[in-house]
């Protein structure tokens, strides 16, 4: 069943591109986290964000977003148990006791609001079955994987209250060698406790209570260093007025020797001899384990009212979360300095970032289910949500080379209504609106290493500059701004029912994802500035349908989505005129084609055939930037690149299924998924023409996964057991740079692992 559009319908009745994947379906994959179930959607990227605990990037239909600072919304919904997440962070979970994965591609914002405008993750855990059971689970697989599970279930008060707990323990080593130690340094480390209760005291009302507690003490892959000495390479940055006398710490600090040869902060040092070692080894120096720690508590309350023609809902959801970021980001594997004991080094660049946040929501919404033509939804959503982060950067000699103070708070109200007419008994009208207001409360501050505010990017010319950044005689820090935004959203739409099994659609939709501020700014004009909500539009045609008596299932759409006033990092002149300075502005507008096909056969009892394939073909339309040569803004549409936006993907799968005995099944499954080759930056490399190697670019990928599975009863009782053997990636031995980011004065990759082996025990009772 899908409840896509806050009601429950069968998926092939509901006019949107949908791919549901069952507990059932997860579980026999052996899927880890919510970063796995790409391989199962066209068109569709996720990925985790070492750089925040428990971050997703995501993106659906070139509509990415893939940052760390919770001033930045995401462009990807997830919602888990009806609570829209706010941030990216805290949401790549465990698919440990997971009852049904909906990924909605387009945008959702009649129905689930604001940053939805490349579709929605809906994630629905497992409910209180109000019946004794229990299940237990332990795994062990490749770089000491070790993931211990237990689901409980108790009926408290028999068919009035029934309980739930469940209890995650994640933990292994890094894939890669650290070069300093010569170990497989330590790496996810999760704790994860919850509990559910349903409350049903008759057939009209339930109201199901969660809660959750993570505690996240992971470590991960130091950062490969991608950095050439592109301040000598004059020919290629002449021409790009993005990196014009951009000094890198290759230029700065490639004389100093490293452990593995070649310059300090150099690609030579860092990059050439990760790939000669199959990209299975990590830079990070001894004492500066890289960590990306999260604690965080989530509540939900969900209340429904059955009131025959009508179903009254209530969802309110808070989260509270602490993360710490330490880590040494520039990937160089240092040598360090001769007058400082080996312990004691600390890489070019350290960074540590404190942070807490929280967030509040309520949504009240009343779904129609009368007999005639005409249903409806509508309701009233709030959300509330507050951050602090305080970060810091200490230099070669550990000394504090750069701190500020970030905090915001948001708000957004909205009201939504969506409904559907039956014009005929085959032929439907859908229509729906949203209006949403939001705003935002933005403070940041700036310190030097004695405590005073300082503007760091001068600190290349000055150091220490003035507050009085653009010398009108008035100090610029701190920054204490507000900003307010209200935008509609809709959906409308028709589907003809032309058989039982047939149903074609055509819908226009369209999305905003809020506007804001830079929490990452370095100058109080680039702070100050706020940026728009940024618009898509999609128009959309497919049909869904089953054949030969639902023995075979093929849904097909294609797409054209227009991004308009698109967020986008650009370099404008700075107040003082003494440089350039990077702000987030409204800069652009892309249009994205594509095509989406999905299938499923059954052509025996024993055999499950699936797969899915996209292709997109996108482009900038406009892309403004300041070139500093011709003192102006000019248009980069031309050579700008969709980051995220592979051209084709594809996926193909099989689940072969043998009885053995009067009650074993013996299960076979494999999946290949490959993905073209897509950009991590709008910009073409300025150094790839001259080098040969384009480092914004993510190869193009495949990757097989098998499992084989017994299931049977546990010494004849009505237990059942099962005993797994998974492999994923099966033909890839090393690993791959998965994920690169241009920081400016260094450029780095982080590692993902290759073949990765599991076998895994579980006993449900």
């Amino acid at each position: 069943m899908s409840t896509a559009r806050k009601r429950e319908e069968a998926a092939q009745t509901v006019p949107i591109p949908t791919t549901t994947l069952s507990q059932e379906f997860i579980e026999n994959k052996f899927e880890t986290d919510l970063s796995d179930l790409d391989k199962y959607a066209p068109n569709v990227e996720l990925g985790g964000i070492d750089f925040t605990g428990g971050g997703l990037s995501a993106s659906i239909r070139g509509v990415s977003f893939s940052d760390l600072e919770k001033s930045f919304e995401p462009a990807v919904g997830v919602a888990i148990d009806g609570v829209f997440m706010g941030s990216n962070s805290g949401v790549l979970i465990d698919m440990f006791d997971i009852e049904q994965v909906e990924i909605l591609r387009g945008p959702q914002g009649t129905l689930f609001g604001r940053n939805t405008i490349g579709g929605v993750i809906n994630i629905r855990k497992a409910r209180p079955t109000g019946e004794f059971g229990a299940k237990l689970g332990i795994r062990y697989g490749s770089s000491n994987r070790q993931d211990y599970k237990l689901s409980l279930n108790v009926p408290i008060i028999e068919g009035i209250l029934a309980g739930k707990v469940t209890a995650l323990i994640n933990k292994d080593n890094q894939f890669t060698r650290n070069i300093y130690s010569g170990k497989h340094e330590d790496g996810q480390d999760v704790t994860s406790i919850a509990t559910k209760l349903l409350f049903t005291p008759n057939d009209n009302f339930e109201a199901l209570f969660s809660f959750e507690y993570l505690h996240d003490r992971s470590e991960f892959e130091g950062a490969v260093n991608l950095t050439l000495d592109e301040a000598g390479i004059v020919a290629a940055l002449s021409n790009d007025p993005n990196r014009v006398g951009r000094t890198t710490f290759c230029t700065l600090f490639g004389a100093i020797p490293t452990v593995t040869g070649g310059g300090a902060g150099c690609a030579a040092a860092s990059y050439d001899y990760a790939r000669a070692n199959k990209f299975k080894v990590s830079f990070t120096p001894p004492g500066i384990p890289f960590k990306s720690y999260i604690d965080s508590v989530f509540t939900a309350l969900e209340m429904n009212w059955d009131l025959g023609d009508y179903r009254i809902s209530s969802i309110t959801g808070y989260k509270d979360q602490d993360e710490l970021l330490d880590e040494e980001n520039t990937g160089s594997p240092f040598a360090g300095l001769p007058f400082l004991p080996f312990t004691d080094q600390t890489g070019l660049a350290r960074a540590v970032r404190t942070q807490t946040s929280w967030q509040f929501s309520q949504e009240l919404r009343v779904a129609s289910n009368f007999d005639g033509p005409f249903n409806f939804v509508a309701g009233a959503y709030f959300y509330k949500s507050h951050y602090n982060l305080d970060p810091q950067v200490f230099g070669v000699f550990g000394g504090l080379a750069q701190k500020f103070e970030t905090e915001q708070t948001s708000q957004s109200y909205a009201l939504f209504a969506e409904a559907n007419y039956n014009m005929t008994d085959k032929l439907r009208f859908t229509g729906g609106l949203r209006y949403t207001w939001d705003k935002k409360h933005f403070i940041t501050n700036t310190f030097d290493t004695a405590g005073v505010p300082f503007d760091f990017p001068a600190v290349q010319s000055q150091v220490f500059p003035s507050l009085d950044y653009d010398g009108d005689g008035i100090p610029d820090w701190p920054i204490d701004e507000r900003a307010n935004w209200s935008e509609p959203t809709w959906r409308a739409g028709i589907d003809y029912q032309f058989t039982n099994d047939l149903m074609a659609y055509f819908m226009y939709s369209r999305g905003y994802r809020a506007g804001g501020f830079n929490g990452r700014c370095a100058t109080p004009s680039a702070c100050n500035t706020p940026y728009d909500p940024e618009i898509v539009d999609n128009f959309e045609l497919g049909f869904k349908s089953d054949w030969f008596d639902n023995r075979l299932r093929f849904n097909m759409s294609a797409f054209y989505l227009q991004y308009d006033d698109k967020q986008e990092e650009v370099l404008t002149p700075s107040p003082n005129g003494l440089a350039t300075e990077t702000k987030v502005q409204n800069a652009a507008s892309v249009t994205v084609k594509g095509v989406e096909m999905e299938f499923q056969a059954l052509p025996a009892d024993w055999l499950n055939v699936y797969g899915s394939a996209g292709y997109m073909r996108s482009r900038y339309k406009e892309y403004l930037v300041f070139d500093p040569a011709a003192n102006d803004f000019v248009d980069v549409s031309a050579t700008a690149r969709l980051r995220s936006a592979p051209k084709w993907n594809f996926n193909v799968g099989a689940d072969f299924m043998v009885n053995v005995g009067n009650s074993g099944l013996v299960t076979f499954n494999a999946n290949y998924k490959w993905t073209d080759e897509f950009f991590s930056s709008p910009f073409a490399d300025p150094v790839g023409d001259l080098t040969g190697w384009y480092r914004e670019v993510i190869s193009a990928y495949g990757q097989a996964d098998f499992s084989l599975n017994y299931k049977g009863p546990l010494f004849g009782s009505s237990a059942e057991y099962n005993l797994s053997l998974f492999l994923k990636n099966a033909f890839h031995g090393g690993g791959r740079i998965g994920r690169v980011l241009d920081a400016g004065p260094f450029f780095f990759g982080s590692l993902q692992p290759g073949r990765i082996w599991g076998i895994e025990f579980n006993v449900a009772i």
